[in-house]
């Protein structure tokens, strides 16, 4: 009795099924009697050496595109970081939100935006972007991340600022446990240990952490150092200690 193979037992079926549906595609190949057992053998090679390059080719492209929104990601933010070392806070901003919106999952994005609208006294949105970077570091990474840092001790001085001493407090006895120890003598987090200290009016431990500071030797923070001492200073009348402060962070 002859053979009469079904529709789709026919090459271009098993064409067709081999593109839309693989495993049936193998299924309908492999039962059809009407091609034999060399062709398909290669047959079957050529649709998994296919299959192995479409999934290449994806990987490759999905690769491109996210170096290439990292990237570009990247060129922005320093170009916002440029603009706000030139005290060109508006067009930081500009630069800032580009990023963001190129990759709003990189917390470097929100963090760099946040301190650029708190120098612009927008504290609101300040906040809500510290808040979504500090959550977008992931906690395998919290005990070496500088920007968890960042973001925490940004949300603290908003929280000073909201006189909400407690809350600060607590996130600052948090970075402690969560981070490395290192992060403890960093001059950012002692100046933010000193700023919170002068707004609960302890006036002598705010010295202590500022003094911490200089006698470490952080050079690039003695500007922001004496001027908080300047301020520390005004808050307990010392007008002479005020003003030598003040000119020392404009040397």
């Amino acid at each position: 009795m002859m053979y009469e193979p079904r529709w789709y037992h026919e090459p271009w079926a098993i064409g067709v099924f081999s593109v839309l549906f693989p495993p049936l595609g193998f299924l309908c190949l492999w039962l059809s009697q009407a091609i034999s057992l060399s062709r398909k053998l290669i047959l079957s090679l050529v649709v998994v050496l296919g299959v192995l390059l479409c999934g290449f080719l994806e990987w490759q492209y999905a690769t491109f595109t996210v170096s290439y929104v990292t990237l570009l990601s990247s060129a922005h933010r320093s170009v916002g970081r440029a603009f706000a070392n030139d005290e060109k806070l508006s067009k930081a901003e500009e630069s800032f939100r580009r990023a963001l919106e190129i990759d709003p999952q990189e917390e470097l994005n929100h963090i760099d935006l946040a301190i650029c609208l708190f120098d612009q006294k927008k504290f609101k949105e300040a906040k809500a972007h510290f808040a979504t970077g500090r959550n977008l570091v992931p906690k395998k990474r919290l005990r070496r991340s500088r920007s968890y840092v960042r973001a925490t001790l940004g949300l603290v001085e908003i929280l000073i600022k909201e006189k909400r001493h407690g809350a600060a407090q607590k996130l600052l006895e948090q970075l402690q446990t969560e981070s490395n120890v290192r992060f403890a003598t960093m001059p950012r987090y002692r100046v933010s240990r000193a700023k919170l200290f002068m707004a609960k009016a302890e006036y002598q431990l705010a010295r202590n952490e500022l003094r911490q500071v200089i006698n470490e030797f952080h050079s690039d923070w003695l500007g922001r150092v004496y001027e908080q001492l300047s301020r520390l200073a005004a808050l307990e009348g010392d007008k002479r200690k005020e003003l030598y402060f003040l000119c020392e962070a404009l040397r």
